[in-house]
């Protein structure tokens, strides 16, 4: 035999076993076949809707958040040992999520030459409107040259932080403060 037809025999062969094995899958594959009961049982399948948005969880979160307005510079550094991120469906659309739990923010204003500790149990991160939700929260406010002594400190309820810009807009509604305290970063 040529190497010409060898080729020509071997392609045949190769087509012909193809087209067997397609054959095979179509006529007595269980699952390919119309009329066997795993196939029917597949089709008639009902459609499971969860009630729970797909999500993402992560364990040693940490972010660099850097926010600039007119000359001055906020540094914020947030950390979470675990948080959950996911898309929830809004009137205006999807909006992602993230829940961290055991949240540590420290927030540096060089401007004001001030580190402020934020610390909750719990916390929601909306990263559509750039805004940190929390029902309840402790915040202390260091001086950068003394971060041993906190000169403010206070347990908050309903706290919502946004970081959009500079300065960072803070909102409470309820709220315990004390003066100063000993502690330190």
């Amino acid at each position: 035999m040529k190497p010409f037809q060898k080729t020509i025999t071997t392609l045949s062969a190769i087509w012909i076993l193809s087209f067997l094995a397609v054959a095979y899958l179509c006529l007595c594959h269980p699952i390919l076949k119309e009329n066997s009961s795993k196939y029917v049982k597949y089709r008639s399948g009902k459609k499971i809707k969860s009630s729970t948005p797909p999500f993402q969880q992560r364990f040693g979160v940490s972010k660099e958040i850097w926010i600039s307005s007119g000359g001055k510079r906020v540094h914020c550094h947030v950390e979470s040992p675990a948080s959950k991120i996911q898309a929830i469906k809004t009137q205006n659309g999807l909006s992602l999520e993230e829940n961290l739990d055991n949240l540590k923010v420290w927030i540096r204003d060089d401007s004001l030459g001030e580190i402020k500790y934020f610390r909750s149990n719990s916390a929601s991160l909306d990263y559509k409107t750039e805004t940190l939700f929390s029902q309840s929260a402790f915040l202390s406010t260091y001086k950068v040259s003394d971060t041993n002594h906190a000169v403010f400190s206070c347990d908050f309820k309903d706290v919502t932080l946004s970081f959009k810009r500079s300065p960072l807009v803070f909102n409470a509604n309820g709220f315990s403060a004390h003066l100063t305290t000993e502690g330190s970063l």
